[in-house]
C-alpha cells in the first residue's frame, strides 16, 4: 500500500493560489491587529454575492461556501489564543465565476512572540524562537521564573534556540520590542505557566499531537501536525510520520521523513482501508525518543454506506473506530474517550451536528425533503493520556485528536428513476394523437408529473405534462399529418426526472389515388408487435364504425371495396396488438371523394377455383350515385366480345358459356352520375387460367 505526500506551507492556501477562480480584491484596515482590535475589510473586488472567511485553512470550495459569512468585520480575540497569522478568504461571484481572494493579517496580544518549547526529564526546557512573520520585532526579551533568568537578544538572532535547567512548577515569559515605541501592542504579555508533574497526563502545549485528519475525497486526507517549534538549523530533531492498516500490526516503516509541524496533504491508494497515523522522532531535547498519539481515518464508503429509504429517511453506516492507542486498551498509562457526532450539511448550508453513541457505526436521518441534497461527516473526537515512549520522563502526555470522515451526499432529485416501460399512441376521431401509459415501473416513490416527449429533427422535446397522478394520458393538440414519434418521463416527489421511456410511433393512413390506401410501417406499442390491422368503414355522416375488414401485419396497402358510399369514403385503421387483452392503436381518418371513382382490377382468373373468378366493377353498378352504366369488352381485333350494364353487372369471363381464351383483352367504360357528371374510361384487363 503506498502513499503519496504534497507538503503544502503551513499557512493556508488551497483555493487561495488556484488559478481557475476569478481574482477578487480587498483591502484590510491593517495587515497587523492588535488585540482585541477589531479588523475591518473593504471590498475592491466589483463582484456580487461576497463573503469572508476570517480564518482559512485549506477548505475546499463547499466548505468554504458553508463557512463564509457576509460580516465585514471580525475580532480575533474569539479565536486567537496565540499570536498566529490568519488567512483571510474573500469568496464571490464575478463574470460568471466563483471569485476567490486571501491576504494575511497578523493577530497578537500585547508584543507577544510566536514560539515553541519542549521538556523531557521534568526539568529541561527548550525554547526556540522561529523566523515568523509576526517576529520581526527589533530586539527579544525571556524571563525565566525559577531559578530567575533574563536572557536578551537581537533580531538578528532569530531563529533562536534556547536550553534551561527548571525547577517544579516554573513559568516563563517571552516578549518583542520595537525600536518604534508607535509599533508595540499595548497589553501585558502572558507568561507560559508549565505545569506540575502527574499521572493523568501532562499536558504542554506543544507535544507533538495530530491535532486532525480529515478525508477531503476517498483517496485523498489532509492532516494537521502540531508540536514543538523546530528550527531549520536544528534539522536532527525533525519527525518521521508513520501510518498502519487499522487492526494490522504496527510498521515502523516511515511513510514520509523529516517533517515539521504544518498542514499535509495525503494520498492513499486504497481507499476501502482505514488507516492509523503518529509522528515520531528519534531525538527530543533531551536527545530521547518521542511520538504522538494515534489518529485513524474514518472512511464512508459512497456507494453502501448511504442510502436512501422513501419517503424521507437517509441512512449512513460506516465502519467501527478502534477502541485502543498503538493496540492497547483503555488502562493506564492509556486512557483515552471518544465521543462521536455526524455534521450535517443541507443545500450546502451547516446545519446543527448530530450526537451519537461513541462507537455506534450507523445512523438514520429521519428528517429529511428529498428534494434537497444532503451531505454527511462523521467527526470522531479521540482524547485522553498515553505513553509518549520517551525514556526517562515517567508521566503520560495528554492529547487530543480529531478524525472527520469523507463527505458521502444524497440528492434525490439528481437521482435517475427507471422509465415507464408501457405506453402505446392512439390516433382519435379528432386527429389528434393520444398516447396512454402505465405508471407500474418498480420506482418506490411516487411519481409527481409526468412529460410528454414528441421528436423534432430527431431530437425529442417536452411539448406537454400532466399533474394528475391517476389519468395515464396525455394528448398531443396538433392535427396529424405524418406518423409521430412520442416518449414518457416522469418526475417523483424527490424532483428526480426519470429515464425516456421507450419510444412508440403512430400510424399515419393516407390514399394518393382515392383508390389504394396505405400507411406507414410503425410501432404504435411499446411492448408489443401488431399482430394484424383492422380496416375500418365509417358512416359518412355519423363516422361510426359500420364494417371492418382484417389485413395482416406485413401489409400496408389496401384497396377498399367503396361502393356502398354515395358521396364520400371516410376510412380509419386499427392496429391490433398480441397482448391479452388486445389493445387498438387507430390512425387518422381519410375521406375518399365518390364521383368519377370507378376502378376494376386488371387482372382475374374465371377458372371456378374461387379466386377472382368474376370481374366486379368496384365503385361502378354498386355506387348510389351512378344513374346508368355501360360496360364493353374487345378482343385484340377490336370486335366486341361481350358488354354489361346496370342490369347485369357482373362478368364471369364467358361468352356462350365458354370461358374465353387467356389473352389481352380491352374494354370501354361509359356512366353518368347523379350530379350530370359522365365518365368515359378505356383500358386493358387480362385473362388467366
Amino acid at each position: 500500500m503506498g502513499f503519496g505526500f504534497f507538503i503544502p506551507d503551513s499557512q493556508a492556501q488551497g483555493l487561495c493560489i488556484d488559478p481557475a477562480y476569478e481574482a477578487g480584491n480587498f483591502d484590510l484596515n491593517s495587515t497587523t491587529v492588535c488585540l482585541p482590535g477589531i479588523v475591518s475589510i473593504t471590498d475592491q473586488s466589483g463582484g456580487t454575492d461576497i463573503k469572508y472567511i476570517f480564518d482559512y485553512q485549506n477548505q475546499n470550495l463547499e466548505e468554504a461556501l458553508s463557512q463564509a459569512q457576509a460580516s465585514t468585520t471580525f475580532d480575533y480575540s474569539s479565536i486567537a489564543v496565540k499570536p498566529k497569522t490568519f488567512t483571510v478568504m474573500q469568496i464571490g461571484k464575478k463574470n460568471g465565476k466563483t471569485m476567490i481572494a486571501c491576504k494575511k493579517i497578523n493577530a497578537k496580544k500585547g508584543n507577544s512572540v510566536v514560539y515553541g518549547y519542549s521538556i523531557c526529564n521534568i526539568g529541561n526546557l527548550e525554547i526556540n524562537i522561529p523566523v515568523d512573520p509576526i517576529n520581526d520585532y527589533d530586539k527579544y526579551k525571556v524571563t525565566i521564573f525559577n531559578p530567575f533568568t533574563v536572557i536578551d537578544f537581537q533580531k538578528n538572532d532569530i531563529p533562536k534556540k534556547l536550553n534551561f535547567v527548571i525547577g517544579l512548577n516554573t513559568r516563563f515569559k517571552i516578549e518583542g520590542i520595537y525600536n518604534d515605541a508607535s509599533k508595540n501592542c499595548n497589553g501585558n504579555i502572558d507568561e507560559e505557566i508549565l505545569p506540575f508533574p502527574n499521572f493523568t497526563g501532562m499536558d504542554y502545549p506543544f507535544n507533538p499531537n495530530i491535532d486532525e485528519i480529515e478525508l477531503t475525497s476517498l483517496d485523498k486526507a489532509r492532516l494537521t501536525f502540531s508540536g514543538p517549534t523546530i528550527n531549520d538549523n536544528d534539522p536532527d530533531k525533525l519527525f518521521n510520520l508513520y501510518k498502519y492498516v487499522k487492526g494490522s500490526p504496527i510498521t515502523y516503516t516511515p511513510a514520509i521523513k523529516d517533517i515539521k509541524p504544518g498542514n499535509y496533504e495525503i494520498t492513499i491508494d486504497n481507499n476501502s482501508l482505514s488507516y492509523c497515523f503518529f509522528v515520531q522522532r528519534e531525538k527530543n531535547s533531551c536527545n530521547l525518543k518521542e511520538r504522538s498519539a494515534e489518529i485513524c481515518t474514518n472512511p464512508i464508503n459512497p456507494v453502501t454506506g448511504i442510502s436512501f429509504t422513501p419517503p424521507s429517511r437517509i441512512n449512513l453506516s460506516w465502519e467501527k473506530y478502534p477502541n485502543t492507542i498503538f493496540g492497547q486498551v483503555s488502562t493506564p498509562p492509556y486512557s483515552f474517550n471518544h465521543t462521536q457526532k455526524i455534521q450535517k450539511i443541507e443545500r450546502k448550508i451547516q446545519q446543527n451536528n448530530i450526537p451519537v453513541g461513541a462507537f455506534s457505526t450507523q445512523y438514520s436521518d429521519l428528517s429529511v425533503n428529498c428534494k434537497n441534497e444532503y451531505c454527511y461527516r462523521i467527526v470522531r473526537e479521540v482524547s485522553g493520556f498515553y505513553n509518549p515512549q520517551t525514556s526517562g520522563n515517567f508521566f503520560p502526555l495528554k492529547f487530543k485528536s480529531k478524525s472527520i470522515s469523507n463527505q458521502v451526499c444524497f440528492d434525490g432529485s439528481k437521482q435517475k428513476p427507471v422509465p415507464i416501460t408501457d405506453l402505446w399512441v392512439d390516433t382519435e376521431p379528432t386527429n389528434q394523437n393520444r398516447i396512454f401509459f402505465k405508471s407500474n415501473t418498480t420506482w418506490p416513490l411516487a411519481k409527481s408529473k409526468f412529460y410528454l416527449l414528441k421528436q423534432n429533427n430527431g431530437n425529442y422535446k417536452i411539448i406537454d405534462s400532466t399533474l394528475n397522478n391517476s389519468i395515464f394520458n396525455i394528448q398531443d393538440d396538433e392535427l396529424v399529418t405524418k406518423s409521430e414519434s412520442y416518449k414518457i418521463q416522469y418526475k417523483d416527489i424527490c424532483n428526480a426526472l426519470s429515464d425516456e421511456s421507450p419510444e412508440v410511433a403512430s400510424i399515419f393512413l393516407k390514399s394518393e389515388d382515392n383508390q389504394e390506401i396505405e400507411w406507414t410501417n410503425t410501432i404504435p406499442f411499446s411492448q408489443n408487435n401488431i399482430q394484424n390491422y383492422n380496416i375500418l368503414f365509417l358512416d359518412e355522416n355519423t363516422l361510426n364504425i359500420t364494417d371492418s375488414v382484417s389485413q395482416p401485419s406485413n401489409l400496408q396497402t389496401y384497396v377498399p371495396d367503396i361502393s356502398r358510399y354515395e358521396s364520400k369514403a371516410p376510412l380509419r385503421l386499427s392496429a391490433v396488438s398480441g397482448t391479452v387483452p388486445p389493445r387498438y392503436s387507430h390512425t387518422n381518418t381519410i375521406t375518399i371523394p365518390i364521383f368519377q371513382r370507378i376502378s376494376l382490377p386488371n387482372v382475374f382468373t374465371p377458372n371456378g377455383d374461387g379466386k377472382n373468378d368474376t370481374l366486379k366493377i368496384i365503385g361502378g353498378i354498386y355506387n348510389k350515385n351512378v344513374i346508368s352504366f355501360k360496360m364493353e369488352i374487345f378482343d385484340r381485333f377490336g370486335s366486341t366480345i361481350y358488354s354489361f350494364d346496370e342490369n347485369n353487372p357482373i362478368w364471369d369471363g364467358r361468352v356462350n358459356k365458354k370461358i374465353l381464351t387467356i389473352g389481352i383483352y380491352f374494354y370501354r367504360i361509359y356512366a353518368k352520375f347523379k350530379n350530370g357528371e359522365i365518365m368515359t374510361k378505356n383500358g386493358m384487363l387480362e385473362i388467366l387460367h
